[in-house]
């Protein structure tokens, strides 16, 4: 792992001395198998945790930056925190210091706005405790070849899943379209697929894939082109036989505002895009006061933003299929999260073993404020 630029490594020191720390520490989670995105390939998450510590209670948050789906990267998100720390020494409030990063470094933000609603929360509350007996999930269902994918479709269906996912763009629609065909071949008992296009579609593209699947279980097509396109994706809307999603388009209020004048039918939303649990709530009852269904959750992150998302997910009483599953394609679970998959839902339990955890990454540094 590439060590951070040396002046994000400089020591942390703070002329106060006070009854709040911050610690951060960067944690390199190798996956299962590789995670293919039409943009690129994973083979681990590179995480940085920030961990919030006031009066004895300790909170946190998670930024698994993903290159290719924003402008963040591991890099970005640290220089991120120490400008941070330089808003929190010229006295700028705990809150106000977050939310100057939201515009350039929302992941940033969502993690340290994460960690202090944790803290107030308390360590035990926010992570060790159970968030929900069941939550549904959708898969990932892919596959080399039509053939493949239709046996991974129906290993899923047999699991009890009920919702599956596909990954298109950035290769032959012809080929795309094969898969998909193969894959809905085989649902059955009300069973469906959504298309995640992650930005990767020419409009052509995009309306003959949605004519080829038209009358088919598709649930939607999301995000077919690159987030500022709106105008592209309102002429495809017009006249689409498929329900439509936004995804990376959707970082703001304003921006479930401008999903539903371009005619969205869904948005999906994610913890790390938006500052914090009470935050995120408020964007799906913005989403939802619109007539948008949402869909929740990221599958690239580990226990920590995943644990967190359940609980959003609970809380609002969401019914689609949620995607709070990256926790699940690590190699090794260093928080020793008590998740099980039931039925194509997942039972989350608490994080077992945070301190050894934490111990086990790299600390980057710390500094001490006033809260």
């Amino acid at each position: 792992m590439d060590p951070p630029a040396p002046a994000i490594l400089k020591r942390f020191t703070s002329k106060f001395l006070t009854n709040a720390t911050i610690e951060i520490f960067r944690l390199l989670q190798p996956l299962k198998t590789p995670y293919r995105l039409s943009f690129g390939t994973l083979d681990a998450f590179d995480t940085i945790v920030v961990a919030l510590e006031v009066d004895g209670r300790r909170g946190l948050g998670e930024a698994t930056p993903l290159p290719g789906y924003s402008d963040e990267t591991v890099e970005g998100v640290l220089a991120a925190l120490f400008r941070f720390r330089n808003f929190i020494e010229a006295g700028t409030p705990f809150d106000e210091a977050a939310m100057a990063l939201v515009a350039d470094d929302p992941m940033t933000a969502s993690a340290l706005i994460c960690a202090k609603e944790t803290c107030a929360d308390g360590e035990v509350r926010a992570f060790e405790n159970a968030v929900s007996p069941s939550l549904p999930l959708a898969a990932l269902c892919d596959g080399a070849s039509p053939q493949e994918a239709a046996e991974r479709a129906q290993a899923l269906l047999a699991m009890g899943y009920s919702h599956l996912k596909l990954k298109v763009g950035g290769g032959n629609l012809d080929a795309d379209i094969a898969l998909m065909k193969s894959v809905t071949d085989v649902l059955e008992n009300g069973a469906a697929v959504s298309i995640d296009a992650n930005q990767r579609l020419s409009f052509n593209d995009a309306e003959t894939l949605c004519r080829a699947v038209a009358g088919r279980p598709v649930s939607f097509l999301e995000q077919p082109f690159p987030p500022k396109e709106w105008d592209a994706f309102a002429r495809l809307a017009k006249g689409s036989p498929v329900p439509l999603m936004l995804d990376e388009s959707i970082w703001s209020e304003a921006d479930i505002d401008h999903a539903a004048e371009v005619g969205a039918d869904w948005v999906k939303l994610k913890l790390c895009k938006h500052p914090g649990m009470t935050a995120n709530l408020a964007m799906i009852d913005r989403a939802r006061a619109h007539g948008m269904n949402v869909v929740y959750g990221n599958g690239v992150q580990g226990a920590i933003g995943n644990h967190l998302e359940a609980r959003v997910f609970s809380q609002a009483r969401l019914e689609s299929p949620g995607e709070f599953n990256g926790v699940l394609k690590v190699a090794e679970d260093l928080f020793a999260s008590e998740l099980s998959i039931q039925d194509g839902h997942l039972n989350v339990g608490g994080l077992r073993r945070i301190d050894a955890a934490l111990s086990e990454a790299d600390r980057i540094d710390h500094f001490a404020f006033i809260l």
